[in-house]
Parts: C-alpha cells; sequence; structure tokens
C-alpha cells in the first residue's frame, strides 16, 4: 500500500484511485511463415518463388546493422545464421538432421517480413556436407538463434586398465584391460619361485582373482612376452583381462621375475565398486591427463622431478614436486614440494604419497587415487621433464572417446599447403593430411544431361578446351561440334560416374597435349575426386569452368577455394 501513498495502512486510498500501467518488452513474435511464396507478375499471371521463405513478425521492428561492405553483422536480424533449415529426416533423432541456412536475407520493416533466399529450390536443396539433394521430406524452421544443433549422443565406453613395469623401472610397460567393465573389480596377485628350469607363468583364476607365479630360475626368468602370452592364451583369465605390450616390441624380452614383486597386487577398479568410481554420465566428465605409477619405490631416484600446472585461472599456476628420499628431508629446488619417499615402498604406497602431495600443494588440482592411476580433477597440464622412471603420463581412458579436432575458423583462416598429422595410438603411425585450396565442380547424373551439352575448361593461360557430352543411347550419332568428346548413358550413368568419365577425359587431353601436360606437371590440375559427383579441379585460382547446354538441366556448381589466407574470387 505504500507504493500507493497510502501512509495510513487503513486499506483505504482517501477516495483517489491509482492506477499503475506495465509494460511487457517481449521479443518478437512470428506470426506466420510462408514457404514458397505465389506473387502476381503480370496480367494476371503468377509466379511461385520455389527458393523462398517468407516470415511475418509482429510489429516489434528487428535490428538491421550492416558493416562497411553492406554485409549483415552478427547481431543484423539479416543475419542468415539466425534462420536455420533442418530437414529431420522424419525422424525424432537428431543424429540424421541436415541443416540449411539461406544465402540471403531481407527484412522488410514496412512489412514486418524477412524474405529468405536459398540457393537451390527448396524441394532440390543440397546437403552443404555431402553436396548430395537432401530431397523431399520434413522440415522445420528455427528462428532467432545461431547455436549449432545439438550433437548426437555419445556412446560412453568404459574401459578398466592398470600398467605396471614390474620394477625394472620403465624398461618394459605391460597392461592390462578388462574384457568387461562389471561392477566388481579383478585383482593381479603377484608371486615367483624357481621352477628349477625353463617353464612359462603358471596362472590359475579364482573368481574375479587372477594369481601369477613367475619362474625366477636363472637363466630362464620370465619376461614379458611369456607373460602375455601365457595370459591371453589362458582359458579363465583371458575371460577377465587383455595383457598389452605398449612399451615397444624392443621391450618384449625383458626379464620381469628377477626384480621385487612389491608392485603386487594389481588391482583393475569396478565401475560400480563404490561410489568413487561410480560412472558419472555428466557432461562434466575430466577427460584430462593422469599420472600412472608404474613402479614401486626402488624404480625413482631422489632428486627426479615433474611439473603440473593449473590453467584455470586467468594465470596459469605451476607447481614442481621433487622426489626426495633424504631423510631428514632435503629438496634440491627449495621451491619445489617434496614427494618423501623410500625405495622400499611399494607401489601403492608411493601412489598415496604422490597424492598427498599434490592436494596439499594449494593450487586448483586435486589428484585423486584410481588403482595405479593419479586422476587430477580441474584444468592441469602435466610435464615430466626429462622422464620420471616409474612414472607415466597418460590421458585418461575411463571414456576412450579419443582427441578432438574443433573447427574454429572459416575457409578465410586457412591457407593452401597447410599440413596436419594424426598419429595412431598402436604403432605410433603418422597420416599427414594437406589442406589444398582450389576449385571444385559438382556434376550432374546421366539422366539430367542431354546430347550436345559442353564443359569448356580453362587454366588461364592455354586456349580453352571444349569438352562435349554425346549420348552413347542414340540410334544415329550426332557430330561432335567441341574438343574432346564425353560418351554418356542417360539410364545408367550416376553423379559419380560422370565425374569419373570427365576426369579420364581432362586427364587423357592433359597427357596429350605438350603445353597443357606442362600445366599438369606444374600442378595447376591436381584432379582429385569428391562424393557427390564432385571434382575438385586443383589449387589454382585461374582455372575456370563453364557449361554450355542445350536445355538448362546442366548446371556446373563451381566453388572457389582459398589461397594465400584469402577468398579467391
Amino acid at each position: 500500500r505504500l507504493a500507493f501513498g497510502d501512509l495510513t495502512d487503513d486499506g483505504l486510498d482517501n477516495g483517489v484511485d491509482q492506477v499503475v500501467n506495465f509494460e511487457l518488452d517481449l521479443a518478437p513474435q512470428v506470426v506466420a511463415v510462408v514457404p514458397q511464396p505465389v506473387r502476381n507478375v503480370s496480367n494476371g499471371v503468377v509466379q511461385q518463388d520455389r527458393d523462398i521463405i517468407e516470415v511475418y513478425f509482429n510489429n516489434d521492428k528487428l535490428h538491421v546493422v550492416n558493416d562497411d561492405n553492406g554485409n549483415p553483422t552478427r547481431e543484423s536480424a539479416e543475419n542468415p545464421d539466425f534462420y536455420q533449415l533442418i530437414f529431420t529426416a522424419d525422424s525424432v533423432r537428431n543424429t540424421d538432421d541436415i541443416v540449411v541456412k539461406p544465402t540471403r536475407v531481407t527484412y522488410n520493416a514496412g512489412e514486418n517480413k524477412a524474405t529468405l533466399k536459398f540457393a537451390q529450390n527448396l524441394d532440390e536443396l543440397i546437403d552443404p556436407d555431402t553436396g548430395n539433394e537432401i530431397g523431399p521430406g520434413t522440415f522445420r524452421l528455427r528462428i532467432g538463434t545461431d547455436e549449432a544443433a545439438p550433437l548426437p549422443p555419445q556412446q560412453l565406453a568404459p574401459v578398466m586398465q592398470v600398467a605396471t613395469d614390474f620394477n625394472t623401472q620403465d624398461q618394459v610397460v605391460v597392461q592390462f584391460t578388462a574384457v568387461q567393465s562389471g561392477e566388481d573389480g579383478i585383482s593381479l596377485v603377484f608371486t615367483k619361485h624357481d621352477q628349477g628350469g625353463a617353464g612359462e607363468p603358471i596362472i590359475s583364476v579364482a573368481n574375479k582373482t587372477i594369481s601369477v607365479d613367475l619362474n625366477s630360475s636363472v637363466g630362464d626368468e620370465t619376461t614379458a612376452r611369456q607373460l602375455i602370452d601365457a595370459m591371453n592364451r589362458h582359458p579363465q583369465a583371458r575371460r577377465l583381462v587383455t595383457a598389452t605390450l605398449i612399451s615397444g616390441p624392443s621391450t618384449a624380452n625383458t626379464n620381469i621375475a628377477t626384480p621385487d614383486i612389491s608392485y603386487s597386487p594389481l588391482r583393475l577398479l569396478g565401475l560400480g565398486s563404490s561410489f568413487d568410481t561410480a560412472t558419472d554420465l555428466s557432461d562434466n566428465t575430466d577427460l584430462g591427463p593422469v599420472l600412472v605409477v608404474t613402479g614401486s619405490g626402488n624404480a625413482f631416484a631422489d632428486g627426479e622431478f615433474f611439473f603440473i600446472t593449473d590453467t584455470s585461472g586467468p594465470t596459469p599456476v605451476t607447481r614442481k614436486f621433487e622426489f626426495d628420499s633424504d631423510s631428514p628431508p632435503a629438496l634440491n629446488d627449495s621451491d619445489a614440494i617434496g614427494i618423501s619417499f623410500r625405495p622400499t615402498q611399494t607401489q601403492s604406497q608411493l601412489v598415496q604419497a604422490i597424492v598427498s602431495s599434490i592436494n596439499g600443494a594449494n593450487f586448483g588440482v586435486t589428484a585423486r587415487l584410481s588403482g595405479n592411476k593419479i586422476e587430477l580433477e580441474g584444468d592441469s597440464r602435466i610435464d615430466l621433464s626429462d622422464g620420471v622412471p616409474g612414472l607415466r603420463k597418460e590421458f585418461q581412458t575411463k571414456f576412450d572417446l579419443g582427441s578432438v579436432l574443433v573447427m574454429t575458423g572459416d575457409g578465410t583462416t586457412f591457407a593452401d599447403g597447410q599440413t596436419l598429422s594424426v598419429t595412431e595410438n598402436a604403432g605410433g603411425v603418422s597420416h599427414t593430411f594437406e589442406l589444398d585450396a582450389g576449385n571444385w565442380i559438382t556434376l550432374p547424373a546421366g539422366a539430367d544431361l542431354v546430347d550436345g551439352d559442353k564443359l569448356t575448361i580453362s587454366d588461364g593461360v592455354n586456349a580453352p578446351v571444349v569438352f562435349e557430352f554425346k549420348d552413347s543411347t542414340l540410334a544415329v550419332p550426332t557430330p561432335l561440334t567441341g574438343d574432346v568428346q564425353i560418351d554418356f548413358d542417360p539410364t545408367m550413368d550416376t553423379a559419380d560416374a560422370i565425374r569419373a568419365k570427365v576426369q579420364a577425359a581432362i586427364d587423357s587431353t592433359l597427357v596429350a597435349a605438350p603445353t597443357m601436360a606442362g600445366e599438369l606437371m606444374a600442378g595447376r590440375f591436381s584432379l582429385a575426386p569428391m562424393n557427390g559427383g564432385r571434382l575438385h579441379l586443383g589449387h589454382n585460382d585461374q582455372v575456370m569452368v563453364s557449361a554450355t547446354t542445350v536445355n538448362v538441366l546442366l548446371v556446373v556448381d563451381q566453388h572457389a577455394g582459398i589461397a594465400g589466407g584469402t577468398v579467391v574470387p
């Protein structure tokens, strides 16, 4: 009542009515969507704009701003990103959605109308990823947001693993991976005895415990390869775990029976065995680096160190951790954080000591124990300096999602010749991919060609070459008027078949003509097939293609590439 001036609080307003108006400032509302509108042209003639969608809004005027080049800015209502036509494939899943954006948006404030123009007719739209025609179906139009389509659901593949170097100071490392990720953990218990001669390790299984007895007979000690083979051949053990050599083939014959077995037992934590190991199905899964302790105390040396950097804040914070076996403690670097250890400590004791030191470092990284792995929660980087025997850096494999390439720019941010490499985890084989800018053309299927259709290709230096399509099914062939004949079958040839024939014709022409062959050797025409009837013509921006058609069915879809980081006109 005080808001209305009633100071007496008696429920009366002294005979004066108080009126307060509130106005709701709502976002503009879409009142109508008209796909492929029909309009009067002249003299009663009507025309359907099959590549147009009209969107009508209420009287709230939209914000339209252009840059110095006349192009809509990101926040402009004429930004095509705000109008996403989504092909649903008539399903409720988002894994098969195809998003097509208009090539131009024009807003008419007087009519409260946005006109969306697309590159093709709506029933002939092209998938921007594959170049194939989408075809008829159900579309939905998303208006007012430029957010990307939701990612497809991820399938999480839980993996239970443990690794050890058998106290060989990293001379060999064997990893044990659970065949099935169950709720209960798996234990590997190692013993050793002198078998009096050559002999494989003795393996027995009881429930989820695998007992391994190594042969310590002098001269016949169990090697990593013998253990792996015995484990993977054992009828019960191989149903529980798979043994893998991850330190390289040259380490397979390393003696693993002589070193102390203080690393035993090894345990593969079950995903549901406790609250700490329960599977987290949220999108906050920490997939950052982990420290894997593969050795016990005698694998480490006083003064060895590693770094962990917290990258979560505006300024990275780095902590140095130094292994210290001195008593009393004596660090080589007074600024380092000590990890006190003794050579007689077991692998599990070393893991506990490292976790305690990290969690006591007073920065934004928290260490969590997971078997012989130390998972680091929080944004972090690990630097093992020159290497620490008994300690390895890996990336969390609780969910094997692999590395991710994120595309952060468009074609103008790349340059011809830039490369990227992808290395296989298994075997370390590296594959190099090179960005090849330039032009490509999209060719139709044979059914959309007519005898006499022509393609003219020029490299900007030599005389143009005219390729003429000839219908091989005609009873009476028509005369060739172009330079090179390309036979096609309108009843059989797909778009990819036509692309292959055009590629073969260009190749044969370049080889046959000396001047053009020189251009081929110079890389002006580096032909490469693409899907959807597309043919890449190389990175030369002077390569041009034009079409001369008997009718309008042959449409050459030529795309400009990039060169030197700029769009080629």
